[in-house]
């Protein structure tokens, strides 16, 4: 299994249901990416101010966001294997051969994970002064 980690600011808000994304450009700008919850995008386009952009800046937090799949495993999906090992001894005497195996999983809890597959809001700020450059709202994810 293949997995892709990578570290990012982001932040839960859990208020206006929604996940966000800080990207840093150079210079003083960085792109934010909204993701609401499913069905919440009109809540989250109301609340939209200054105040809630400033709050998502300066809350987000830089945290490994994992791109592993383990969908096929059953049961909680607030983990992830970090590591498998595996160990087979054999040892042989005089009178035959003793073969003996160990085997352990270590389960960490899972990385963030951000899937954006519906709509999301995108803004560009100047961090250095907090003007919004862009802000724009992706509706078609499917459209090229």
């Amino acid at each position: 299994m293949m997995n892709n980690v990578s570290w990012f600011e982001t932040y839960h808000d859990k208020i206006l249901s929604c996940k966000v994304v800080k990207l840093p450009y150079k210079s003083n700008v960085s792109a934010l990416f909204i993701l609401p919850h499913q069905g919440k995008m009109k809540q989250l386009e109301n609340a939209l101010s200054k105040d809630v952009l400033l709050k998502w800046r300066n809350s987000t937090k830089s945290q490994r966001i994992d791109q592993a799949d383990l969908s096929e495993i059953p049961g909680k999906r607030e983990v992830k294997i970090s590591e498998a090992i595996h160990r087979v001894y054999l040892n042989v005497y005089e009178k035959g051969t003793e073969p003996s195996a160990t085997a352990a999983i270590a389960i960490v809890p899972r990385f963030l994970s951000f899937v954006f597959n519906r709509p999301f809001l995108s803004v560009i700020v100047n961090e250095e002064i907090g003007t919004v450059s862009f802000l724009g709202k992706v509706k078609n994810i499917t459209a090229a």
